[in-house]
């Protein structure tokens, strides 16, 4: 067994055994052997992260405890992208990974058909872009383009559209119907009530070609076009000069013999009364204004002359 030389005695030995002893542990160089240190020999928090070579610690090392903890964290795998990422190619597969066709779960007979579209409720349907139809049997058509309809039965066909209540229809392009039965068929139409009993309308007019979805005004001639529901209709329409110097407000009553709503635009329009047709309401101008009707539901606004620069405006009452 290797040991220190005793102080006193191993006369003409010291040299040798202090050979043996030191060899247990060291090289013929001076250095340690390997594998002569272990943990017991380390002094307390004398390894740090500082001398732990990277990536020299592996699973094989660590503890089956800590094998277990980390495996448990939930993640599986990393993917590895390569080239570059672009905003619009992230842009791009946002939009492809997040469009929702969304139904909630709570309901019934559904459909959400659109993208971006939401139906909730039951019976209900949102079939165009960015719709949602909510309550019970409402929907929206799929060229309907961001319409909502809400309530029960109702309709908004229209783009960017809203109906709501009982029944409701918005059909003209960002239009808006409420209450029972009410019909918003032009454009920019703001409609409520009680359909087949009263209903009043506000709608400002646009310049452009003449139809049956739209007030219209004529640039050139100043002619304003207004389709109307079948039966008694009284209107007041109020013509202002883009300077606002000048106004007119030209009220009138009208029948359109049309039985339905689906032939109005085939109805005769007759003109039961009007005035403010010759006279201006605010400021001076000689313009005086024609009202009449005919045979495709709409009644006509025709003044003597062109008025300046001007903006339209319409409120109707509808008696089916």
């Amino acid at each position: 067994m290797t040991r220190l030389p005793t102080p006193g005695s191993d006369s003409g030995q010291w040299g040798q055994i202090l050979n043996d002893y030191l060899s247990t542990t060291h090289k013929q160089d001076g250095t340690l052997k390997d594998n002569v240190v272990g943990s017991a020999q380390l002094q307390d928090n004398a390894v740090t992260n500082v001398v732990i070579a990277d990536d020299s610690v592996t699973e094989s090392n660590l503890s089956p405890e800590v094998v277990d903890k980390l495996n448990s964290a939930g993640v599986s795998s990393v993917a590895t992208l390569t080239g570059d990422i672009t905003s619009p190619d992230l842009v791009d597969a946002l939009e492809t990974d997040l469009q929702l066709r969304y139904a909630p779960v709570a309901g019934s007979n559904l459909t959400a058909s659109g993208v971006d579209s939401w139906a909730e409720g039951r019976g209900t349907k949102a079939n165009g872009y960015y719709t949602h139809a909510e309550g019970f049997f409402t929907r929206t058509l799929s060229s309907a383009t961001a319409a909502h309809a809400e309530g029960y039965g109702t309709a908004a066909n229209g783009e960017m559209s809203h109906a709501e209540g009982n029944e409701t229809v918005a059909v003209g392009r960002v239009s808006h119907a409420e209450g029972y039965y009410t019909f918003a068929f032009r454009d920019f139409e703001s409609a409520r009530g009680y359909g087949g009993q009263v209903q009043q309308s506000f709608i400002p007019a646009t310049s452009g070609a003449v139809n049956q979805t739209a007030v219209r005004y004529t640039l050139a001639t100043g002619v304003i076009t207004i389709p109307i529901h079948g039966g008694i209709t009284r209107g007041k329409v109020t013509v202002m000069t883009e300077d606002g110097t000048i106004s007119w407000d030209i009220v009138f009553s009208a029948n359109n013999n049309a039985t339905t709503y689906a032939s109005r635009a085939t109805g005769t329009v007759s003109i039961l009364a009007s005035v403010g047709t010759t006279a201006t309401t605010y400021g001076s101008s000689a313009i005086t204004w024609t009202v009449s009707g005919n045979a495709t539901g709409q009644v006509i606004i025709t003044p003597s002359a062109a008025p300046p620069a001007r903006r339209v405006w319409c409120e109707l009452l509808s008696l089916e």
